[in-house]
């Protein structure tokens, strides 16, 4: 069975998506995303909504976000 996961780096500058397959031959990239987030209208809801909608990443996998330290509250 192949496990697919995706790794999520957003910042104040940009989104960026990675969908990575595990499979019996071993890790492979299967999709990629990268986009600029300087306007205004660029909103980051958006843009994580078009990963599944428009970009094709499964809503399956597990993901993992990476957040710059000041902008996690716990």
């Amino acid at each position: 069975m192949v496990k697919k996961s995706i790794g999520i780096d957003m910042s104040r500058c940009h989104l960026r998506a990675v969908q990575i397959v595990q499979g019996p031959e071993g890790p492979r990239i299967e999709k990629v995303f990268g986009k600029p987030t300087r306007r205004s209208t660029d909103s980051p809801v958006d843009l994580l909504r078009a990963l599944t909608t428009r970009h094709g990443f499964d809503r399956r996998a597990e993901v993992t976000v990476c957040l710059p330290h000041h902008a996690v509250f716990f």
